[in-house]
């Protein structure tokens, strides 16, 4: 199999194989997390995600990477569910989400590193609920 870089430092191209896998990605993680947190008793849900060809984080498009994906539909999840257990009179749940973030090339780790914290930095301030605690 032929190896595939992408240069990230200058923004990978965003190829179509990629667009499919976000797209799965995307209604995945939502739906795995709205199933998963439906029973009225539950009070915290964890559980972990590990990218290991997770890229820089943004292409040069400025569409998100899968570890970008993984923390917008997280958090589109908890959103969702606390609403919708609010509805119910149900308390709010909580949500841990380990996030192992890998890459061969140091330039996209480092690229990374300021994307997740970035968005890390919004999830503390407008969703008290989810906690994603990250490695890379």
């Amino acid at each position: 199999m032929a190896e595939k870089r992408y240069e990230w430092a200058d923004g990978a191209k965003l190829e179509e194989h990629s667009k499919r896998k976000h797209k799965i990605l995307r209604e995945y993680v939502f739906d795995y997390l709205t199933v998963r947190c439906k029973l009225p008793q539950q009070e915290r849900f964890r559980l972990a995600i590990v990218d290991g060809f997770a890229g820089g984080g943004r292409y040069h498009c400025c569409t998100p990477g899968s570890p970008l994906i993984f923390i917008e539909e997280l958090k589109r999840a908890v959103e969702a569910v606390n609403t919708h257990r609010a509805v119910q009179g149900l308390g709010a749940i909580e949500v841990e989400c380990l996030l192992i973030l890998n890459d061969a090339s140091r330039d996209a780790i480092e690229l990374l590193k300021t994307h997740v914290g970035l968005m890390e930095a919004d999830i503390v301030q407008t969703c008290p609920k989810l906690h994603l605690p990250w490695s890379i």
